[in-house]
Order: C-alpha cells, then structure tokens, then sequence
C-alpha cells in the first residue's frame, strides 16, 4: 500500500511539471535562466518559422562575454533540451538558439 500512495504523489508530481511546460510552450509562463547559465551566441528567429543561420555572437557584438537576453520563453522542447527565444538588449528582434538545456532554466 504504500508504494501505490508514492506512486501517486509521483503521477501528480509528473502531471503539473507537464502542465507547466505547456504553459511556457504556450509563452504564459516566464522563463529565466538559472544563476551561472548564460547564452553566447544565438541566431535571427522569425515566428513564421523562417531561421537566419547569422549567428550573433556575444564577444563578437557588444565584447561582453554573454549575450543580454530578456524575455525569454520555450519555443519546443523534447524533454531535455529546447529552442529558446528571446530578444537581446535593445533590439526588438527575436533571437534563439537550439538544443538548450531545459535544465538551464527556471520555467
């Protein structure tokens, strides 16, 4: 009996840690990075799905070792990694980078 009691707190566990995904999917909730993660290059991300491989690169742009990235949100994900989309300083465009970790973020 108590295995089936474990068994369901796990299930509920599992069942909001997918709602909440879906919820960043769906760009409702707010992304950030985790302390100590950063992101230093990234490419031009349109929401038609059309992607521009010019990589900006953060050393590269403004000579900061990482990219100043704001509002951030999940685009897809697999279960590990993602593509996540934001914008960069000052600019109004999107940006995004593939295959980041979901581990990075606090969704």
């Amino acid at each position: 009996m108590k295995n089936k009691g474990w068994l369901k707190v796990l299930a509920v566990t599992a069942a909001l840690m997918v709602i909440a995904l879906a919820g960043c999917m769906r760009g409702h909730e707010s992304v950030t990075l985790k302390p100590g993660c950063y992101i230093t290059q990234a490419y031009h991300y349109y929401p038609d799905g059309t992607r521009c491989h010019c990589m900006v690169i953060a050393e590269l742009s403004d000579g900061k070792p990482y990219l100043d990235v704001h509002d951030l949100r999940i685009e897809d994900s697999n279960g590990q990694t993602c593509t996540l989309v934001f914008e960069i300083g000052n600019s109004d465009s999107l940006y995004c980078v593939d295959n980041y970790p979901l581990s990075n973020l606090n969704y």
